[in-house]
Formats: C-alpha cells, structure tokens, sequence
C-alpha cells in the first residue's frame, strides 16, 4: 500500500507544468459545441451536465467539455469556462465511477449490455477521451483532483482487456487501444483506438516519467501503422477488423481524427492515408450529423482533365473569402530601410504582404533563411502575392532602394486550411491502366505547377477487370515529384494523383509513364 502511494506521488510530482495541450482540432475546428448539444437528444441537467437520452455518457461529457475548454481559451468567454466547470460535476461524483486496486485505478462504466459485452464494460475510448477532458480542466482550474483522476483513469486504461482494461492486441499481435474490449464482433475499432491514443499522447505531457504509459503509446503509434492498410477496401474503409463497412459519418470522423494527429505528430503518413479517403468520400456528403461547422465540406475535389490533357484547380474566390489578417507585424531592419523581415509563426504556403507606400522594386525574398527556395511572387499595386512550396514561417522581403519603412504600413494575410471553405485536396483518376513488368524502370512525364505534397498512389491486379476489387494503401504510393518508378511485379496498375490545396491555383499537366 505504501509503495502504491508512493508511485502515484512521484507520478503527481513530475508534471510537467510549462507544457501546454494544442487545440483538439478535430472537434473545435470541425464541431459547433452549441449545435453539439441539440442533437440525439441531448439537454442538461440541473447541475448543467449534458445529459444524452435522459442518461449520463462520460464520452459525450468529454467531447463536449474538450470544445467547450477550447473555446474558452481562444475567445476568453466566461459561458465556455462554466461549461467546463459544470461537467467536471460527472467526473467528481463518486457514483459515476468505480475504483479498483484499492482505489488507485478508475473506470468510466457504461450500464448497459452491448455486443456480448455484459454491463458494466469500460471503453478504451471513452477513457482517453475523459483524460483529455479533465487535462483541460485541470490547465483552466488547477484543481489537482482532476490530475489525480486523470492518473487513475489512464492506469485502469492501460490494463490488459482481459483485466478488465482496454488494452488488447490485433490479429497479427500487435498492441492495440480496445473501444469495445472483449468485444469479438467488435475488434479493433480505428476510430475508437485513435482517441485513446491522443488521449495517452496528452497524459504523457503531463506525466512524461510514466515509462509503462510511455511504451504502450509507442507501441500502439507503430501498431496503427503496421495494420492501417487492413481497413482499407477498393472504395471505402472498414470500421473495424470485422470488416464492418463504415457509415459516411465515420469517414468524415476519421478525416477529422488523422487531420488533429498530424497537428501533434507531424508524420506525413496521416496525410498520405486522408487523400485516399478524401478521395472516396468526395461525393458522399454526410446528412447525419448535424453540428458541423461546414455541414457540406468535401475534403477533395475531383479534377478533370481536359483536352489539352490538364487538371487545373482554381480556388482564387474561396481563397479571397477566407484570408486572415493579421496588422501584429514584427519587423526588423537589418539594413536600415532597405530590408523587412517578418516572423510569421503558424506556417502557410501562401501569403499576401500589404506593403501601403512602397516602391516594389524588390532584390529578393528569403522564405525560412533558405536563399534557394522555390517561391513565386506576384506583384499587384502595393500587395505582394507570395507562393512557396514549403511552409513560411519566416520572410525576409529585400529591396534595391531605400525607403523609409513605417511599421503600422505592414500588414499580411496568410491561408489557413482549417479555416476555409476550399477542400483540403485536390486527386485526379489516372484513367489508363497499365501493364507495367516486375523489374522495369518507368519514367514519370508531368508538368505541374503547385502541386504540394503531390502523392501518387496506385493498386495492382492480375487482370485489368481485377482492379475494381484491389485496394489502395500508402504503402502502394511515390511522390509525383519523383523521376521514375519501378514496377514492383508483373501486373495491371491503375493510378490516381492528390495533393494539398494550399495556394489558389494549381494544376497537373499530361502525367504519363514511359518505360526507360
């Protein structure tokens, strides 16, 4: 008993309070918390807990409590803090949860028998999503009950499912986050697995020493990977390893999840799996749910190639729509007036400077501190229209003359994906399908223009008929930048193209592959 309480000291005692939790984004730039509460039956009760169907759900608590502690943040209104404050009244209630292991370990029950599993049962999701919640809460309030909670909620997380935790293993063996554990018609749900997982990621944040905790999201991060192509199917994705076809709102769901772990995890491999289920899912629009910021966003938009063999995107209006401006301009001058430089922070690949009173005659613009960037700039009266094709976090705007420089003159607008009405990306279908031969080196032939993150993917069959029932995955996939493929085997291939909407226009010219 004594060294239980010890470790949960030590545990409590290495927080780490510099850091701080980013925005859920796949709720708060997705989700209308107002709207959120007006479906499903959903109302609160007296003590202003948002109650589903007249019953309490610690998910639904969570996520609602998730965007309301994000919006709080971003808007400083006092009406988001109180929603907090009051489903924090769930998770403090005694009756709501049940301990184990001397009460070191807490579950969050649901009371009703679901798929074989007998109630009470406990969801790996609904217990990463809870520690996500009450983390907020914490960083709002400091109330150092919710840490404590937090601890014991993710220790019970972490257990074997056959313990009764959430905690099981794939059918290759592999460690695996459980939304319905012991569940066998129900295995390995993805949706369910991702928010255990950044629920994980964000306990460790603040509890970085937990190596067990630590090793399991390793494990699970590579998990995810190893498996992800096993939910893929020739035009759609499985909800779970049943093979159990996914509803359109689920698609959308796990868009929104891959997006929000991109933000954290920065690995390119989300977005290399969201183009392929951008691309299914560009002409099915999801009517169910109904607390979406932009009920009717596609997240690719399908190019069609024209006569003159090109697939062009223009996206100038929504684009012009959707600027933001920001007047807070840092700028110093290295050479006195014949030099800007700005730090621009978030990162975008495209910019307009407004520069009011100044002679363009421009030396050179450095994006990043790299002289040998590729960026283009468009000059139009006194706004600079700047395109790269890596992210800007920083410019430095040379000129040949010297001017006389006035701060409150500098002003930019820059583009930010989550904000705008434009699709994230843009595919074409690659109509011809080829017989490639296993060995041979193919030259790719494209003339493109901002193509960012350009990806081609491809599936493969023995026959040209076969290819409706292949599958395609990131594994199966090269960069359009790329020179050349080689043709893994002997076979039928068929090809589409994506890349991110980050600049007004872009296009894809005459993609071809010829045999060296």
């Amino acid at each position: 008993m004594i060294r239980i309480i010890l470790i949960t000291f030590l545990l409590i005692c290495s927080v780490t309070f510099s850091q701080e939790l980013s925005t859920y984004e796949m709720f708060s730039n997705h989700f209308d918390s107002e709207l959120y509460t007006k479906q499903f039956q959903r109302e609160f009760d007296k003590n202003g807990i948002l109650i589903q169907k007249k019953e309490y759900h610690a998910l639904t608590i969570s996520i609602f409590g998730i965007m309301c502690a994000d919006n709080f943040v971003k808007t400083g209104d006092s009406s988001y803090y109180k929603h907090v404050v009051n489903q924090y009244k769930y998770f403090s209630d005694p009756s709501k949860i049940i301990l184990f292991n001397e009460g070191t370990e807490a579950g969050l029950p649901y009371h009703k028998s679901y798929n074989g599993l007998k109630a009470p049962w406990f969801s790996g999701m609904t217990q990463g999503m809870a520690a996500s919640f009450l983390l907020r809460y914490y960083t709002l309030t400091k109330d150092e009950t919710a840490l404590d909670l937090t601890l014991k909620i993710v220790k019970f997380l972490l257990k074997p499912e056959k313990e009764g935790g959430a905690i099981g293993k794939t059918p290759e063996g592999f460690l695996w986050i459980e939304e319905y554990p012991n569940c066998k018609s129900s295995k390995s749900v993805l949706n369910g697995f991702i928010n255990g997982l950044l629920g994980l990621k964000e306990y460790l944040v603040f509890f970085p020493n937990d190596k067990y905790a630590k090793e399991v999201h390793d494990e699970c991060y590579s998990s995810l990977f190893k498996t992800l192509s096993k939910y893929d199917k020739p035009a759609w994705s499985s909800y779970n390893r049943n093979g159990r076809t996914l509803a359109k709102h689920y698609i959308r769901y796990q868009l929104q999840e891959f997006d929000h772990l991109y933000s954290i995890y920065k690995d390119d491999r989300f977005r290399d799996q969201m183009r392929i289920w951008a691309m299914f899912a560009h002409t099915k629009n999801d009517t169910y749910v109904k607390y979406y910021k932009k009920p009717n966003y596609v997240f690719a938009e399908n190019l069609v190639v024209n006569k003159d063999g090109e697939c062009v995107y223009d996206g100038r209006k929504e684009f012009h729509e959707s600027l933001l401006e920001n007047k807070m301009i840092y700028s110093t001058s290295k050479r006195k007036q014949k030099e800007i430089e700005l730090i621009l922070g978030g990162g975008s690949n495209y910019f307009e400077v407004y520069l009011n009173g100044f002679d363009l005659n421009l030396k050179s613009i450095v994006v990043n501190d790299d002289e040998e960037a590729n960026v283009s700039v468009e000059i139009t009266n006194d706004t600079l229209k700047i395109i790269s094709l890596t992210s800007i976090n920083k410019l430095d705007i040379k000129f040949k003359k010297r001017k006389k420089i006035k701060k409150e003159n500098i002003q930019y607008s820059y583009y930010d994906y989550s904000q705008c009405k434009a699709p994230m990306f843009a595919f074409v279908n690659i109509n011809a399908k080829q017989k490639l031969k296993k060995g041979a080196t193919y030259t790719i032939n494209s003339q493109n223009e901002n193509t960012i993150n350009g990806r081609v993917y491809y599936r493969t069959a023995s026959t040209s008929k076969g290819l409706m029932k292949a599958i395609y995955s990131i594994e199966n996939s090269f960069l359009l930048s790329d020179d050349s493929m080689t043709a893994e085997k002997d076979a039928f291939y068929e090809f589409f193209i994506s890349y991110d909407i980050t600049v007004p226009q872009s296009k894809i010219v005459n993609f071809k592959l010829k045999e060296q």
